[in-house]
């Protein structure tokens, strides 16, 4: 995988790449673009980091609602075969439960955090979740995950990235429970 994300860094079309890899894994692939993503921002093209997280942001929601579209229309024939590719037969289940208590919270939370995505796009759409707060929750969350990778890697460099590497996962857990806090309280 380093060798892979090495020679996409170095490549003219890099933003292509980060593309393709942001849109499939939001619906089938298990890379996260955030691998290639950090690594594009620790080369001379750590000034256009906004613009990077830009295209892995947009490319990370359409994955997200080609995802959607797979639950909502295909389940049968190709979403309940990336289910069993993983082994996710159980979390969907789990999924589709948490959904009837809070779609938008639960959508949002798995487009921030480390939790495989495409599991809540492509369960969305199979328990036919509301695609427009599905779409901004999905928005929120990767955006926010994203640009944030962005701003922390434009402000502080190659210092930063062993920092992310390291605490992401839970940093971004403190700040989901953070919001669900405050939305228990304010509700």
């Amino acid at each position: 995988m380093v060798a892979w994300v090495n020679k996409k860094i170095d490549n003219p079309r890099k933003g292509l790449w980060l593309f393709i890899l942001a849109f499939s894994e939001s619906s089938f692939f298990p890379i996260p673009p955030d691998v290639l993503l950090i690594g594009i921002l620790l080369t001379k093209e750590r000034a256009r980091a906004y613009r990077y997280a830009f295209i892995t942001t947009v490319s990370s929601v359409a994955g997200g609602v080609f995802g959607y579209l797979i639950g909502l229309l295909l389940f049968d024939t190709v979403g309940a075969q990336i289910v069993d590719f993983y082994h996710l037969q159980e979390e969907v289940q789990y999924i589709g439960r948490v959904f009837s208590d809070n779609a938008f919270l639960s959508i949002l939370v798995s487009a921030f955090t480390p939790i495989p995505y495409k599991v809540f796009t492509i369960s969305a759409g199979l328990f036919s979740v509301p695609f427009i707060p599905f779409f901004v929750a999905s928005v929120v969350g990767r955006g926010a995950r994203f640009y944030l990778e962005a701003a922390l890697l434009k402000k502080y460099g190659p210092s930063v990235s062993k920092f992310i590497k390291k605490w992401f996962d839970l940093i971004s857990i403190g700040i989901i429970l953070l919001i669900v806090i405050a939305l228990i309280i304010f509700k």
